[in-house]
């Protein structure tokens, strides 16, 4: 899989312009988080699994423990936040990188003329 896409991920990443810069930055931007996200769960689903393991004598059972509302909260919460924040800023990239709209550049903008054949 990433044999095939290395050629995209290779042009995508060297490409030239203003909006191409916005795009890699937001492509960047997202895959941090939402590695910043990725990365302690996965190390905590780790650390319970090795703590909590059938053969492990150091893990106590306890029925009273068995619901929290704070853990489930922030287990909910967490995601939900990080999806919005995506997404409030997947909308709001998308609208300023209109296509209409003009491009602010410090180069002179270029004309060029095209014929259609039929």
């Amino acid at each position: 899989m990433l044999a095939m896409l290395g050629g995209y991920a290779i042009q995508l990443m060297n490409s030239v312009g203003d909006i191409s810069v916005q795009e890699k930055t937001v492509i960047f931007f997202v895959s941090a988080v939402t590695l910043l996200l990725a990365i302690p769960i996965i190390a905590l689903n780790i650390y319970f699994v090795s703590r909590h393991h059938a053969s492990s004598t150091t893990a106590e059972y306890s029925s009273a423990r068995s619901h929290s509302i704070k853990q489930e909260a922030v287990a909910w919460v967490t995601p939900i936040v990080v999806v919005v924040m995506l997404a409030l800023l997947g909308w709001g990239i998308t609208h300023s990188l209109d296509v209409y709209k003009p491009v602010d550049s410090k180069a002179a903008p270029e004309h060029v003329a095209t014929v259609a054949r039929v």
